[in-house]
């Protein structure tokens, strides 16, 4: 249960943000139901997190962890997006929508870096 609440604070952050993206750039900008980009942006953030900001953020650095990703976010809007609703999403809207999400995504690892140094020394928390 305290490895749920560990997690629960930046993975919200982290939904929030992305599908705050992808709600502007799809539904806003280009007439997408909005349900697709909130479902899209769930997945997005979903993986994200596990990949990027619980391994590769750790084992590299902020950079490498936002081209990562940039890289799984606009893989994820642009090939399996288009399951959620069956539309077909253009690779420029998917690179747009990945490449704000990646500016977010910058800032967001300074704050999972520091979030993390905070988790470690609270002994509320074991490791």
């Amino acid at each position: 249960m305290v490895i749920i609440f560990k997690h629960l604070n930046p993975i919200l952050i982290k939904m929030a943000m992305t599908i705050i993206v992808l709600v502007l750039v799809m539904s806003v900008a280009y007439n997408y139901p909005l349900w697709t980009p909130i479902g899209i942006g769930i997945l997005v953030a979903a993986v994200s997190y596990s990949v990027g900001d619980l391994y590769i953020l750790k084992i590299s650095n902020n950079v490498i962890a936002s081209l990562a990703d940039l890289f799984m976010a606009t893989w994820l809007i642009w090939i399996i997006g288009p399951l959620f609703q069956g539309l077909r999403i253009p690779f420029f809207v998917a690179f747009l929508s990945a490449l704000l999400i990646t500016g977010g995504e910058w800032f967001f690892h300074k704050y999972m870096v520091n979030y993390r140094k905070d988790i470690h020394h609270n002994p509320k928390y074991p490791n």
